[in-house]
């Protein structure tokens, strides 16, 4: 069971996502479990991407636990950004508090997930272990 490692702030099911992650990387799963660390769902209001984002953050503050936070979205609210852009690839997008690891979008034909460098792609395990 993953349950113990995310907290879901979302409207929608975001635990879900994070769910089917953790349950291909249990290793990452025993890691987070040894740290004190859980994954942090949030889901930002409308409005302008990035500051809603910050603001769901805030409001979703962990004591006690190393927070892991994705935020999700939909894609409009991606692509109004601008900021995964292909000619920003690499580079990062503005800093978000805490432990941020990206956006899960979800569009018309699927999910996909954007780290802060504006990749999307699946995380790999390394990136999740780096952050704990």
């Amino acid at each position: 069971m993953m349950d113990d490692l995310i907290l879901d702030h979302s409207r929608q099911d975001g635990a879900w996502f994070v769910r089917r992650w953790l349950e291909r990387e249990p290793h990452v799963a025993q890691r987070m479990r040894e740290v004190g660390a859980c994954f942090v769902i949030v889901e930002p209001a409308e409005g302008p991407l990035f500051e809603r984002t910050r603001e769901a953050i805030a409001a979703a503050q962990v004591a006690g636990k190393h927070a892991l936070f994705v935020a999700l979205t939909y894609m409009p609210a991606i692509v109004a950004t601008g900021a995964f852009a292909v000619r920003h690839r690499g580079a990062p997008m503005i800093r978000m508090p805490g432990e941020f690891l990206g956006y899960i979008a979800i569009g018309e034909g699927g999910v996909a997930f954007f780290d802060e460098t504006g990749a999307m792609s699946t995380p790999p395990a390394e990136f999740v272990l780096a952050r704990l």
